[in-house]
């Protein structure tokens, strides 16, 4: 259409494209903090989206990474550590954190990993044993769960209440993710 060439089109893409960052956790996360801190200047009423690295719990790194003498060492297992760094550096007011529906049933040392990541998504601060300030304390809610996992309190959600389907959102596939 006449509107999709316009150059209001292109303005509003360039700005989202210089907006929007894909930024890779890890050992330069000290790159990446000076960025938000940047672009946030003293701001605090911000919503940080991420998707920290996955392979150890989708079902297909999980299959590759089986045989590895170190399977249960590999640090894949603790890289959302790194995404839980920067919540608790900078407090956002709502984050989202997304990952492959294989972090429901990926187990290390013989316990569930997304119990601990949900907890420790609770209290970011605590959980990578660093202080940043005072520390933020969050609830955690699931974006496809029951009416009632946005009431206050309410903490009966199961893992699988997590799963969003996106066939269910007017999306051409099945891609689940949590």
């Amino acid at each position: 259409s006449e509107y999709l060439g316009s150059n209001h089109f292109k303005d509003l893409l360039s700005n989202a494209e210089s907006e929007a960052q894909n930024l890779e956790l890890g050992p330069k996360n000290k790159d990446i903090e000076n960025l938000i801190r940047d672009r946030l200047k003293k701001r605090k009423d911000f919503v940080l989206i991420g998707g920290p690295p996955c392979q150890a719990y989708s079902l297909i790194g999980r299959s590759r990474m089986k045989g590895m003498v170190d399977f249960e060492s590999d640090e894949r297992h603790v890289l959302y550590k790194h995404y839980l760094s920067v919540i608790a550096e900078f407090k956002p007011a709502v984050f989202v954190m997304e990952n492959v529906k294989g972090l429901l049933s990926s187990k290390l040392n013989g316990e569930h990993v997304f119990e601990s990541i949900r907890k420790d998504l609770s209290n970011p601060g605590s959980a990578v044993n660093r202080r940043y300030g005072q520390p933020k304390k969050y609830t955690i809610y699931s974006f496809s769960g029951t009416d009632n996992s946005f009431l206050p309190g309410f903490t009966d959600l199961e893992p699988s209440d997590f799963i969003i389907k996106s066939e269910n959102y007017g999306i051409p596939q099945e891609r689940h993710r949590v």
